[in-house]
């Protein structure tokens, strides 16, 4: 007949806890390789939605009238310029009047190097802005890229009325001074506005552009990442316009 002893207590006690901690060990063993599993599979979805979302990146726009002009501005600073004159006129055809769609046009169609078109439309924008100073600075680079500069210097001379310290009026007509070789000139207004060592890097600059080929000379606006363009001068980086 079995008795109660206490050494019999004592042994069954420690079988059972030792039977309870190898349970637990095992618990835990799959229960950490069951988590360890899972996260690597969560990393990986998350992985792929953040690639998937960088592809296909809309920004978040409100469901308002300004919806179509939120998405041609991110466009616009995205450089997806046939785009945005799409959503802009798609603004104006619902609000012929919006100022921001108005003076956004032209540029769009400055950058698809459309400068007859780009003209029209930023001297259409100035006759209902004429305090404005941007449909100005942008009838300069148009008449500017259209080798008319007299014009472009009257542009850019009549936008510096409105806004007398702004960088891209110096830098216009420091350009069309430079095209017309008056050098000194254009040293004076690029003093205005840059550091002397970057003034004479670009004289540098300028003075090799024009000694390439007319076939290499340089452009406005960079058809290629490697292009000589006035709107991608690297003492300007990383502020282009």
């Amino acid at each position: 007949m079995m008795t109660n002893s206490p050494l019999s207590w004592s042994w069954t006690l420690r079988y059972f806890k030792k039977i309870t901690l190898f349970a637990l060990f095992i618990f835990l063993g799959t229960a950490c390789s069951t988590l360890e599993s899972s996260y690597q599979k969560t990393r990986r979805a998350m992985a792929n939605l953040v690639s998937f979302a960088e592809e296909t990146y809309r920004p978040i726009l409100g469901l308002d009238n300004n919806a179509d002009l939120q998405f041609a501005k991110h466009q616009f600073n995205r450089r997806e310029f046939a785009v945005t004159e799409f959503y802009l006129k798609k603004t104006l055809a619902s609000q012929p009047d919006n100022k921001d769609a108005i003076l956004l046009l032209p540029w769009a169609y400055f950058f698809q190097k459309r400068f007859d078109k780009a003209l029209l439309a930023f001297e259409q924008a100035y006759t209902t802005h004429k305090k404005n100073p941007d449909p100005l600075l942008g009838m300069g680079w148009c008449y500017f890229s259209l080798k008319n500069y007299q014009k472009a210097l009257e542009s850019f001379e009549q936008a510096e009325r409105f806004d007398p310290h702004s960088y891209e009026v110096h830098k216009g007509m420091a350009f069309i001074h430079l095209e017309q070789k008056r050098t000194k000139l254009a040293k004076e207004e690029l003093e205005k506005i840059l550091a002397p060592a970057k003034v004479n890097e670009l004289l540098r600059t300028w003075e090799s552009w024009n000694s390439e080929p007319a076939s290499v000379h340089w452009e406005i606006i960079p058809s290629r990442s490697q292009s000589n363009s006035i709107f991608s001068l690297l003492i300007e980086f990383p502020r282009y316009r």
